[in-house]
């Protein structure tokens, strides 16, 4: 018989176990609700283009309080009212070298169509890459907010 180290007892292996499960279902869990609003917002868009704007800013609305926690809403609710009050069409640095477009003003050229879900979803992105995520698995739009008022660019 080959003794190979400490004997982990069954406990102690279920333990791991779960963990590594956990960590791997929050990782396939987001990135499933991902595609899977992003799949269902591709579809409500082509199911009522007849609907007016209000409705979409709406649906928006729900989606952006379903995502996110108190905190994390009032800043991110904060972010658009600043940069775009609400517009999902606002074209902002007409003068300067390059516009942005959209809810969050992002420099990117497909922002100028997109629906209010996609905008919503890039920036997502966008914040979870460079602010970072809160323990709940959201962008940090607090730092993002915090990032855009020490700038002075509003």
């Amino acid at each position: 018989m080959v003794y190979d180290g400490p004997v982990q007892t069954k406990r102690e292996v279920r333990k791991e176990n779960d963990l590594s499960l956990i960590n791997k279902s929050k990782s396939i869990k987001r990135k499933s609700s991902f595609i899977l609003l992003m799949a269902l917002s591709l579809c409500l868009f082509s199911t009522q283009l007849s609907q007016a704007s209000i409705d979409r800013y709406k649906k928006l609305q729900v989606l952006v309080d379903y995502q996110l926690t108190d905190k994390q809403y009032k800043c991110h609710n904060e972010i658009v009212f600043r940069e775009s009050t609400w517009n999902h069409k606002a074209i902002g640095n007409k003068g300067g070298t390059k516009q942005a477009y959209g809810l969050y003003q992002m420099k990117i050229k497909s922002m100028r169509v997109a629906i209010p879900e996609l905008q919503f979803w890039k920036y997502w992105e966008y914040v979870s890459h460079r602010y970072g995520m809160t323990q709940y698995d959201e962008p940090n739009y607090c730092n993002a907010l915090h990032h855009l008022k020490t700038k002075g660019w509003q």
